[in-house]
């Protein structure tokens, strides 16, 4: 059975993990840099939903997301609507939106 898994596009993955690592229960995976270019952590809320927050970190990943660096609080430009993931062992929807965290 296919899992469902939430994505989001954050300025800075290591940041995010730093400032979440006090609230969250069940790590899944730590900052980890993807074969595709995405640095990435993975975490479960607390009802149990797959998170997925990820930064563009190559030249290509970077392209493909549209995303630039944040400077002084510019924000990054999340992809143009959803897609789906290149693995289709779950199905995925990357949500155009920005998690703040509390910021």
């Amino acid at each position: 059975m296919a899992e469902d898994l939430i994505e989001f596009l954050v300025d800075d993955v290591d940041r995010e993990y730093e400032r979440l690592t006090p609230l969250v229960d069940q790590w899944v995976q730590k900052p980890t840099t993807m074969p595709w270019g995405n640095r990435s952590i993975l975490f479960r809320d607390p009802d149990g939903a797959l998170v997925n927050l990820f930064t563009p970190v190559t030249d290509d990943a970077i392209k493909k997301f549209g995303a630039h660096q944040a400077v002084s609080g510019q924000p990054t430009r999340p992809p143009p609507g959803p897609t789906t993931s290149p693995s289709p062992a779950r199905s995925t929807a990357r949500l155009a939106c920005r998690w703040s965290f509390g910021h």
